[in-house]
């Protein structure tokens, strides 16, 4: 079983809410995005739901960003102050 850290998890949520903001500026469904990307509609809501487990690839980041015609470094907006925050937290 694979164990992640409230960090990773934060990661993970902050690109689902990145997949769902840009999807939503595209004026997409989760089913119209699934199909732009080649997954199934199931997959992306998983992603995009709050809080549920998410596993990811990047060549699943890559198909999803081709699939809404961004650069992928859009899906990862917010990661740095993840990684400052535990800093942060390391420092203390």
């Amino acid at each position: 079983m694979v164990r992640t850290t409230k960090r990773n998890d934060d990661i993970y949520e902050t690109i689902a809410s990145n997949i769902k903001e840009n999807r939503k500026k595209a004026g997409l469904t989760q089913a119209e995005l699934a199909d732009l990307a080649g997954f199934s509609h199931e997959f992306i809501r998983r992603i995009e739901a709050p809080h549920a487990k998410k596993y990811f690839s990047i060549d699943t980041l890559v198909q999803i960003a081709k699939a809404l015609d961004i650069k992928i470094e859009e899906l990862f907006v917010g990661i740095d102050r993840i990684n400052l925050e535990a800093k942060i937290r390391e420092n203390k």
